[in-house]
């Protein structure tokens, strides 16, 4: 599966948080493209980036189905 952005570039952010709300892993990472090796991300769980403006990336791992990712940035 190929890497996809979800989160574009926003110079005006100080933070982001996202919840990943879906049933399995996801793998995330900062300005380039993710790979099963990144930020692992499990069912349920809220992280958070500080000081970064950049595009957020993401795989999910494999058979996940639909995966479901919300953030809130704060400017």
């Amino acid at each position: 599966d190929a890497s996809t952005s979800i989160v574009p570039t926003s110079v005006g952010r100080k933070s982001i948080i996202l919840t990943h709300a879906s049933t399995s892993n996801l793998y995330v990472a900062t300005g380039v493209a993710a790979s099963t090796t990144s930020l692992p991300i499990v069912a349920n769980q809220v992280i958070g980036f500080d000081d970064y403006t950049g595009p957020i990336n993401a795989i999910a791992e494999e058979q996940a189905g639909t995966i479901s990712v919300r953030y809130i940035e704060i400017a």
